[in-house]
């Protein structure tokens, strides 16, 4: 078919350095104009026919023939590596002439102020490609179209690609910068979505793809098979097994289970128990972290004088701190002394200490109270210990896994650290589903609640909740 250029026209090539050229029932419709035609490599190396007021100028820019405003001639010819040869309206002109060894990417027919109407063949070697598809994949994944030019010389570009009206249904191609360049002996890809919608677990997709390249139109037919996506069921499970008082506190055993299954409906094999990856950690809720106080006697600074019946009082504390207590001896009126009944326990401070006199005679008799402090902190009320044995080495405190705080606010930086927490993640399988986790608390004695919280952190989600985290909250309450 004739075609008609006007202005800048350009055409990729496949790069090769051998190709053939045949220019049919070529004319040109105004001889006041000029137009050109040849190959490049899309640089500074161009071989070129041009066409100028009834004259035609090969290769080397030599005037070798003319042309008749509005009548056809032909040019025909062969350009290999190294030379050129060509022929004009049949005649040879010029054979095995030398030129600059490059590849021929591109082809133009440019013109200004004229028409070239001609029917133009190019010939080259065949390019060798091929195209492959996965053989399956599942529903809703993305996955590559390769296309595979092992050619040794030539470059595959392709411009655009399109799917049939039914594959379009299926798929959809993904973007990318054209001209998408596959180079010699090289692969490129195309990315394409699955959008299926699946009734049974496995269907087999018929597709069709077309890919408008420099070297013509290629059609790919393709059958995929399209399975649902893996099914993974999961139960996970943190439970109290038992709440033991000791005589210097509590001690919880807890369990942990867990259960992943997964449903591959693409493969048999691939079907089965995973295993599950969880980290244990044990963190500060809540409760009065600090200094506390107890009363370990009083020193007298002035027994006073006239006392007859003597009472000593310490400062008053708010529940659940217990105020001390203590019985005041006198000698000839003057307090020599202090017995301790109860040490109390105060929390923020030294308390007061005053005198009474149930007779009203007493005065001025002075004291300060001495005392044991002692802190309270997360890590020595807490340790903790996992393995799958129900009695697990307490040692996460001796093996220094501790953090500065979990989701609550921690004074970690008076009172040291206020959580522990794995840092090498235990692996549950099919044969050994199940770890124990045990917590000891040593009292203080202070009578102020104090909460922490265990969590176990898994890599799948529990399939009825949805959640990643299994928590238990333990809340320590004592009473005076």
């Amino acid at each position: 078919m004739v075609m008609t250029f006007t202005g800048q026209n350009i055409r990729k090539l496949t790069g090769q350095k051998s190709m053939s050229f045949l220019l049919e029932s070529c004319s040109v419709n105004n001889l006041t104009g000029s137009g050109e035609f040849g190959f490049s490599d899309q640089g500074s190396n161009t071989i070129k026919f041009r066409f100028e007021q009834g004259n035609i100028y090969d290769f080397d820019n030599v005037n070798v023939s003319s042309y008749i405003e509005g009548e056809e001639f032909k040019i025909s010819g062969d350009i290999s590596e190294t030379s050129y040869s060509y022929k004009i309206d049949d005649k040879i002109i010029a054979e095995g002439i030398t030129k600059s060894n490059f590849e021929l990417k591109e082809f133009f027919i440019n013109t200004t102020s004229c028409d070239i109407s001609t029917y133009l063949k190019i010939y080259a070697d065949e390019t060798s490609y091929s195209i492959s598809t996965p053989a399956s994949i599942q529903a809703g994944d993305s996955f590559n179209v390769t296309i595979n030019n092992s050619s040794s010389d030539s470059t595959i570009y392709i411009f655009a690609a399109s799917l049939d009206t039914v594959s379009a249904t299926e798929f959809s191609i993904g973007s990318f910068t054209a001209p998408l360049a596959v180079n010699s002996n090289s692969s490129n890809s195309l990315t394409l979505t699955n959008s299926s919608s699946l009734v049974s677990n496995s269907t087999s997709v018929e597709a069709v793809l077309t890919l408008h390249t420099n070297i013509g139109t290629i059609e790919k037919n393709f059958s995929i098979q399209v399975a649902k996506a893996p099914l993974i069921t999961t139960t996970n499970s943190l439970s109290l097994v038992s709440e033991t008082d000791t005589s210097t506190g509590k001690e919880f055993l807890y369990k942990f289970t867990s259960s992943v299954f997964k449903m591959d409906y693409m493969s048999i094999s691939n079907t089965g128990h995973l295993s599950q990856t969880s980290t244990v950690s044990l963190e500060y809720v809540s409760g009065d972290i600090g200094t506390f106080y107890e009363v370990l006697g009083v020193n007298i600074t002035n027994g006073g004088s006239n006392y007859v019946t003597p009472e000593v009082l310490f400062g008053a504390q708010t529940s659940p701190d217990t105020t001390a207590t203590g019985t005041a001896s006198a000698t000839n009126g003057v307090i020599d002394g202090v017995t301790i009944t109860n040490t109390g326990n105060i929390y923020g401070g030294v308390p007061t200490v005053t005198f009474s006199d149930a007779a009203n005679h007493g005065t001025s008799a002075t004291g300060v109270a001495s005392t044991l402090s002692y802190d309270k902190t997360f890590t020595n009320c807490f340790d903790m210990g996992v393995e799958a044995s129900e009695e697990p080495v307490i040692n996460f405190l001796s093996q220094g896994l501790t953090l500065d705080e979990g989701d609550a606010t921690y004074p970690y930086s008076t009172f040291g650290k206020g959580m522990y927490k794995q840092t090498q993640p235990i692996t549950l399988t099919e044969t050994s589903d199940l770890y124990y986790i045990k917590i000891v608390y040593t009292d203080k004695n202070d009578y102020h609640p104090i909460s922490v919280k265990l969590k176990v952190e898994s890599a799948y989600a529990d399939s009825a909740t949805g959640r990643t985290i299994e928590e238990q909250t333990i809340n320590i309450t004592e009473t005076v």
